[in-house]
Order: structure tokens, then sequence, then C-alpha cells
């Protein structure tokens, strides 16, 4: 499925209209395996894609600048995710609960991590954080001990 600006989708609810912030999407994507997300979305929004456990892979473009709170919560499917350079933010519990990552890369143009971003993630064995980064919220990896993150990564939480 491909989610792109100004596309409408139908739920059983109402139309539903996709703009330059992706949010509330839930009821048109919770049985697909995979989402494109069109290049026009500059934000995923809170709870977009919160609890699609059938969710097993997403694309986000270039030009994405913020993943909201919770976007991706719950989406024990999800194996991996390739977070563009372009991506700034990484809100609140993000990708928590995301049982089925099993390494994730924050790109360079990331500044900040949100608390619980990844906790919960349990299958999460390797992390690379760039020096980019700031600013990290309480317990973003809290799935991981300090040992398996990479050594640059280590300043982070050793402050």
């Amino acid at each position: 499925m491909v989610i792109e600006k100004g596309s409408e989708y139908v739920t059983d609810k109402e139309p539903f209209r996709v703009h330059g912030n992706l949010s509330c999407i839930y009821p048109i994507i919770e049985k697909k395996k995979k989402v494109i997300i069109g290049k026009d979305i500059v934000a995923i929004g809170m709870d977009a894609f919160r609890n699609c456990q059938a969710l097993c892979e997403v694309v986000l473009p270039e030009g994405l600048e913020e993943i909201g709170s919770s976007a991706f919560e719950g989406c024990t499917g999800l194996t991996s995710v390739a977070i563009p350079d372009s991506v700034t933010k990484i809100r609140i519990g993000a990708f928590a609960g995301c049982t089925g990552l099993t390494s994730v890369t924050i790109p360079n143009g990331v500044t900040e991590i949100g608390g619980g971003a990844f906790s919960g993630c349990t299958g999460l064995t390797s992390v690379t954080i760039p020096d980019s980064v700031t600013r990290i919220g309480i317990s973003a990896f809290s799935c991981l001990s300090v040992s398996n993150l990479c050594k640059c990564c280590r300043r982070h939480f050793l402050r």
C-alpha cells in the first residue's frame, strides 16, 4: 500500500485524507504487511501505525522529518526499519514494543531520540547512534545493556 499526501482512503467510518502529517491511519492499514510512505509526507504523527502487528515492512521517504510519539509502538511484526537521513526527531515511544526489530541505525540527521523510543524492543541487539544526536530521553533503549551499543554510542549514556 502506498500512502501519499492528498490521497483519500475510505474506512468503515468516514473518508480519510492524508495531509503533510500522517496520523491516525490505523483503520486503513491494520492488516497490511508492507506500507510505503509517499515522498510528500514530512511527519508520521502520534499513534499512526500503533499496534499494527501484521506490519513487517515500512518504507520511509527521504524528506521525512519526524517520527511521532508511539507511531510504530507495538508493531511486533516489524523486523527492520531504514530511517532516512532527513529525520531529525524520533519521538517518545516511537518504536516501543517492536519486538521483531533486531538492529537499528540512527542516521546522521537525528538530533533527538525521545524517552522510551525503543523500549521493550526485546529482539534489539545492536544500535548505532551518530554524533549528531544531542539528546536521548530516559529509557530510550531500556531493552539494551550499554555493552550492546557501539563504542561511539556509549558516550551518550555515560555522561
